[in-house]
């Protein structure tokens, strides 16, 4: 019986280490739910400054550690193998197209100066131009996960000026599973960075300076787009709204999830 017991528990652990390789994030398909805001050409940016990334340790697509049955750590990446910069960016700008405005990504380079990166926000020539820096983004699960995060957004016009800035750093408990950790940390995550995402659009600094509040929108966001998605239930997008997150790329279900609340 005690040989069965042994034998139990190693299969356990061996099933467990198991899970830890190998996984990935889904960060570029997150659409945050974002107050409407007026029509406004923006261009968004996200700059890896994680001190992890800038000396090589760990791969731009680097997200987090998956632990096996010992605690031994394996690396976790986005799903599409590119920079978490990247998917940052499109996430945000999927968002802020929902949400009514016009939207383009800029690309960085973790060596390059904020000097740098200004400029090439500049050359845009957009109302506004939003530079989140990532000073940490990492996700640890082993049975329970937890988000560590230091982000900085700053909102500037077109001169390259700062018009708003916040800043949200911490570390998250999000809970687990004890049978299947690492597909539960990936459902959790992308919803934590959802609702990080959110803490940072919605902000009041944020939206005054993307000017909510300022003009009168020139299509009411009451408006119900029912014609393109299902009957059964309300549609809180507008057309208007609808087609810009086409245009940013968003598949039906992605624009069925952000405009259909249940």
């Amino acid at each position: 019986m005690k040989l069965l017991h042994l034998l139990k528990v190693v299969s356990l652990i061996g099933l467990l280490s198991g899970c830890a390789f190998g996984n990935k994030h889904n960060y570029r398909g997150v659409v945050a739910t974002v107050s409407p805001i007026p029509e406004q050409n923006l261009a968004v940016a996200t700059q890896d400054k994680r001190p992890y990334i800038l000396d090589g340790d760990k791969e731009p697509s680097f997200v987090g550690l998956q632990r096996g049955g010992y605690g031994n750590p394996f690396d976790v990446n986005t799903d599409s193998d590119e920079p978490l910069s990247d998917s940052f960016s499109a996430a945000v700008c999927s968002s802020l197209a929902a949400a009514g405005a016009e939207c383009g990504v800029v690309a960085t380079q973790p060596s390059e100066t904020l000097e740098t990166v200004i400029s090439k926000l500049k050359h845009e020539g957009r109302d506004r131009t939003m530079l989140f820096t990532l000073r940490e983004w990492k996700s640890d699960c082993m049975q329970n996960t937890a988000l560590h995060y230091d982000v900085e957004l700053e909102v500037r016009g077109p001169d390259g000026e700062v018009v708003a800035r916040r800043t949200i750093k911490g570390n998250d408990d999000l809970r687990g599973s004890f049978w299947n950790p690492a597909g539960y940390s990936k459902r959790a995550v992308p919803e934590a960075f959802r609702k990080k995402l959110e803490e940072f659009l919605n902000a009041p600094a944020i939206q005054s300076s993307l000017g909510v509040g300022e003009h009168a929108a020139t299509e009411s966001p009451g408006v119900l787009a029912k014609s393109t998605l299902p009957a059964a239930k309300e549609s809180e997008c507008s057309v208007k709204q609808i087609l810009a997150m086409k245009n940013a790329g968003l598949t039906d279900l992605q624009i069925k999830r952000t405009c259909i609340k249940d």
